[in-house]
């Protein structure tokens, strides 16, 4: 058994800001860097390229002002998130604060019944003359149907889904726990960044939020069960 990360070439591969993992000892070339948090990214065999959305700790600043935020560049922590204005609103995007975004018809009452629930209001545009038929719509990455009058029943599960609260990223990484042999649990769609790793049978260990779980064996349990006194650990 060899862990690869060791040795060269994975031992100098990865560089400062990644970790570099060996899961299978006895497999050759599977060794695997992985980007250190708060950064996202792995690759198999080589450096990662390691990304930040840093609308995960920015976000909340364009939710209260019910906007959505964008990172316009992800390999790039010095500031590229920017607040951008919800479809039918207008306003150009600020780089590192809320843009200055204009509602339209009756969202101009009801904007803040919206963005309480972190939710966009909208109003039809093509029907200026109808009163009342103002909806509130669920921002990404929260999903539901638009409701009228009053706020939506949004949700996500960030177990299946890509965001930058996720346990991934992009839609060809690997997600985080099942990389790890465990399995994603979201106790909470309504909420972001809940979801846990959870040990998987005959590994026991507690879950951890946005996090791999630190999971151990216990042979005796793993591999008697409910063996007579004597036949695991014999002698005690």
């Amino acid at each position: 058994e060899t862990d690869e990360c060791s040795v060269e070439p994975a031992a100098s591969a990865c560089g400062w800001d990644q970790d570099c993992f060996d899961d299978h000892l006895t497999t050759d070339d599977d060794w695997y860097c992985e980007c250190r948090d708060p950064a996202h990214g792995s690759q198999v065999a080589g450096a990662a390229t390691c990304e930040t959305d840093e609308c995960a700790e920015h976000g909340e600043t364009c939710k209260s002002h019910g906007q959505e935020c964008v990172d316009t560049d992800k390999t790039d922590t010095n500031g590229t998130w920017a607040c951008h204005c919800i479809p039918d609103d207008v306003g150009d995007d600020v780089l590192g604060g809320p843009a200055e975004c204009k509602p339209s018809a009756e969202c101009e009452m009801h904007a803040a019944t919206c963005a309480a629930a972190g939710q966009h209001c909208h109003d039809d545009a093509s029907m200026p003359d109808v009163m009342g038929n103002w909806v509130c719509q669920c921002i990404a990455p929260f999903h539901g149907d638009d409701q009228e009058g009053g706020p939506a029943q949004c949700s996500i599960n960030e177990c299946e889904e890509v965001c930058a609260s996720c346990q991934r990223l992009t839609t060809d990484e690997e997600p985080l726990c099942e990389r790890h042999g465990q399995a994603c649990h979201e106790p909470d769609e309504a909420t972001l960044s809940d979801w846990q790793c959870v040990c998987q049978a005959p590994l026991t260990g507690d879950p951890a939020t946005t996090a791999q779980a630190a999971c151990e064996l216990d042979e005796c349990e793993a591999t008697c069960g409910t063996c007579e006194m004597g036949a695991c650990g014999a002698g005690q």
